[in-house]
């Protein structure tokens, strides 16, 4: 909110990257797999608190600096064009 940013997209990016670094998959015998969970309490905390800073920050230059922006012609309305 401090950046006037859309919220969604940072707040998704950083809880699916936390979940990627937090979460270990493992496969056992019989093809059966399980999901690790050690890191989803107080050791994975800086983890989560860092990966949310870096998404915001990486994503509000991204949107400063138009990176990604793919540009549309006149005809395509604006509500299209942010999407």
């Amino acid at each position: 909110k401090h950046f006037k940013l859309d919220i969604l997209i940072p707040m998704t990016i950083s809880f699916y990257g936390v979940m990627l670094l937090t979460i270990n998959p493992v496969k056992l015998a019989f093809d059966k797999k399980v999901a690790e969970i050690s890191y989803m309490d107080g050791k994975g905390l800086l983890v989560g608190i860092a990966v949310a800073i870096i998404t915001v920050e990486v994503y509000r230059i991204f949107k400063e600096k138009k990176i990604g922006v793919i540009k549309m012609p006149p005809s395509v309305p604006p509500s299209l064009t942010e999407t």
